[in-house]
């Protein structure tokens, strides 16, 4: 019978499907502008650590907010292609930011050691958050801070339902929860001001 972490963890994943279900419709409405560099690196490597971890034979709930993680990335990139306008047009930035992700991903799916991967799979994700940071930091009214909200929720349940506190299993759900924190103050923080200074 299901414990009350599996409820929490299931709970978690729910809210982050609703987030990006939010960020898909305001996609559709072009209210938001994907990054398809960042949105495609984020949906590929949760998914593909996802994969990677279920061959392990990891029977641990915590994959289940990682494998959201990637999923609602898909969604998002999915929907851009169906409104000509609801995509941030790429720069050299961003262009970059792909390739170094791509190295990064590449060299994480040959890396032997498992630390060496872990690190190279922040590193992936890392890459293609900065394009999205940088695009929220300067065209805030281009995003939509529903997903990242929810994926707060996501790290947090997946922190939770870490078994073994070693480094393999709570590194990645803290960087999770650390980016989104970035992402959500460069999305607001002229509002926080804004609302501060007056």
């Amino acid at each position: 019978m299901p414990d009350m972490l599996t409820y929490f963890v299931i709970f978690a994943a729910v809210i982050q499907l609703i987030g990006g279900v939010a960020y898909v419709r305001d996609t559709l409405a072009g209210r938001a502008r994907p990054n398809r560099v960042s949105w495609f690196l984020w949906a590929a490597t949760p998914i593909i650590g996802t994969g990677i971890i279920l061959l392990e034979g990891t029977q641990s709930w915590a994959v289940l907010p990682i494998f959201m993680s990637g999923f609602i990335p898909l969604m998002v990139l999915t929907g851009s292609f169906f409104n000509t306008h609801a995509y941030w047009k790429l720069g050299t930035f961003d262009y970059v930011c792909a390739a170094l992700g791509g190295l990064a991903l590449t060299a994480w799916l040959l890396a032997d050691q498992p630390v060496m991967a872990l690190v190279l799979l922040v590193a992936t994700d890392g890459f293609a958050a900065l394009p999205t940071i940088r695009k929220a930091w300067t065209h805030p009214e281009t995003e939509t801070g529903a997903p990242f909200i929810a994926a707060l929720f996501g790290g947090f349940a997946a922190l939770v339902s870490v078994q073994d506190w070693v480094i393999l299993e709570y590194a990645f759900p803290v960087y999770l929860f650390g980016i989104n924190w970035v992402l959500l103050y460069s999305i607001y923080r002229r509002r926080i001001f804004k609302c501060h200074s007056s």
